[in-house]
């Protein structure tokens, strides 16, 4: 069975924020961070997040560069917009959401 979208749901689609977080069991300020990005996820309806531990999950922090820890990844459309690296407040985070 197909599944048609009406306009506003595609519209939402496109409209979808996705933040990649990478962190590790032994970092504090991971920890921090997630509660942070919870928060601001649970406000916004056009965002979603993946979490990724880099020990579990080398290839892929590999792939996004990660050198440090807490690094989050924003994307729009399947691309890169933002890299934040280091604890980000929620008012960064949701700046940096409101501007891309």
């Amino acid at each position: 069975m197909n599944r048609v979208l009406s306009e506003s749901h595609v519209d939402r689609f496109n409209m979808m924020k996705v933040i990649k977080m990478f962190k590790a069991d032994w970092c504090g300020p991971c920890d921090e961070q997630a509660e942070i990005v919870s928060t601001v996820v649970e406000q916004r309806d056009d965002v979603e997040i993946q979490k990724f531990d880099v020990e579990e999950d080398s290839d892929v922090a590999n792939q996004y560069n990660v050198n440090s820890l807490p690094t989050l990844v924003v994307e729009k459309d399947k691309q890169t917009v933002e890299q934040l690296t280091g604890l980000q407040t929620e008012n960064e985070l949701m700046t940096t959401l409101n501007n891309v």
